[in-house]
């Protein structure tokens, strides 16, 4: 892996991609090629050029400037500062997200009715994709494997046919297959906005 320079980090060069399968391996080699960058560097620059969450396992009200009065989500201000496309894997198939998250959520005394979808309060991203963001937020929801992520908007892929349960790997970390690949392809392709 190349390092990344200072430069390329602070003019958005950086495209960062995050998945379960992937972070004990991509995580510390970034960690090892990324310059250091003050607070104040970051603060003033644009963002990475794009973000990509294969099945994440995170709320899915992450990204809601609101989730109820008064409680933004926890990473209400990442929208908008990626220069491209923000772009998210969600898919039913992945017990990770749709069942085992809602449930270890719940261990925080939450009552809600439907485990996992996307009415859920303790939902995650890498079942429903982001909800509770204003529709300007973003892009059109994808169901088929057409990808033409857009740039500054938040991109929903249903990944139902493609993110699945085999014979060695469980849905959740089905991350590294062809289908998979294309759609990285396709958001490493997407100019900025």
């Amino acid at each position: 892996m190349n390092p990344l320079s200072r430069r390329d980090v602070l003019r958005g060069g950086l495209q960062v991609l995050g998945a379960a399968s992937l972070s004990s391996t991509c995580l510390p080699a970034l960690a090892k090629s990324a310059p250091r960058i003050t607070a104040t560097e970051l603060s003033s620059t644009k963002g990475p050029g794009s973000l990509t969450l294969l099945q994440g396992a995170f709320s899915h009200n992450a990204m809601a400037v609101l989730v109820r009065p008064g409680q933004p989500g926890a990473f209400a201000n990442v929208v908008g500062r990626p220069t491209g496309p923000i772009v998210m894997t969600h898919t039913h198939n992945d017990e990770a997200c749709t069942f085992w998250y809602a449930i270890a959520s719940r261990l925080s005394r939450d009552m809600t009715k439907a485990i996992g979808d996307k009415d859920d309060a303790f939902g995650s991203m890498g079942a429903n994709g982001a909800q509770k963001l204003n529709p300007e937020m973003l892009a059109q929801d994808v169901s088929d494997q057409n990808f033409r992520p857009v740039a500054g908007k938040v991109n929903r892929f249903l990944a139902d046919s493609y993110v699945v349960k085999t014979d060695t790997l469980g849905a959740h970390n089905n991350v590294t297959n062809p289908t998979v690949g294309r759609l990285v392809a396709s958001v490493l392709d997407t100019p900025a906005a």
